[in-house]
C-alpha cells in the first residue's frame, strides 16, 4: 500500500482521498513528527495552502497533531485507529 522510492513515500492506492493517505504515510512513520512539505510531496497536493486545511480538519478530529508553529505533524492515538482501519480495508 505504501511505497518508498529515492527518498519519497507513495501511497499506491490513487482512488484514496488526500485526508486517507495522509494518514496513512503518517502510520508507517515514526512518532516523531513530519513536516508539512514533505507530506505534501507525498501524497501529490497540487497546493501547500489547500493541504493546509486538510491538515486543520484532520487535526479538528483529533487523527493528528498539526503544529503550525513548526510546520509538523504527528498521528494521533485516533488517528493511529483510523489508519488501521484504512490499512486494513
Amino acid at each position: 500500500m505504501i511505497w518508498a522510492v529515492s527518498g519519497v513515500k507513495r501511497v499506491l492506492n490513487p482512488n484514496m482521498a488526500i485526508a486517507d493517505q495522509t494518514l496513512a504515510l503518517l502510520y508507517s512513520e515514526s512518532d516523531e513528527g513530519v513536516l508539512v512539505e514533505d507530506l505534501c510531496d507525498c501524497v501529490g497536493a497540487s497546493n501547500l495552502y489547500n493541504y493546509r486545511r486538510t491538515l486543520k480538519a484532520l487535526h479538528a478530529r483529533r487523527f493528528v497533531e498539526y503544529d503550525t508553529t513548526t510546520q509538523t505533524v504527528v498521528l494521533s492515538p485516533t488517528g493511529k485507529k483510523a489508519a488501521e482501519s484504512l490499512l486494513l480495508s
